[in-house]
């Protein structure tokens, strides 16, 4: 930090913009709103400790893909295939949640 504080700032502040197109940015907005659906799902009604295994399950099975029903939800057409990895997905999380609340009670 204190070597970063010692080097010379530039003269004028330079700035970055970026420029999106409107479907990129609602591919962007796509994207997060069908994580955000299947974070949302794998931790209904249980408490925090459950619901951090509950997510963890969830992003296991979204991105490898490797628990039944993602990948064929991922094969369906547009938008169902998009969203249906992440809602399969986050059942799994969900189970996963349900398990260890009862568990722990």
């Amino acid at each position: 930090a204190c070597a970063a504080a010692a080097l010379p700032a530039p003269s004028r502040p330079t700035r970055l913009k970026a420029r999106w197109s409107d479907d990129q940015k609602s591919r962007v907005a796509a994207a997060i709103m069908d994580e955000a659906a299947g974070t949302f799902l794998a931790t209904i009604g249980v408490s925090v400790g459950p619901a951090l295994i509950g997510f963890l399950v969830f992003r296991i099975a979204d991105i490898t893909k490797a628990f039944p029903l993602v990948k064929r939800a991922e094969r369906l057409p547009g938008g169902f295939g998009i969203t249906g990895d992440d809602l399969a997905a986050g059942l799994w999380g969900l189970g996963a949640a349900w398990a260890a609340q009862a568990l722990w009670g």
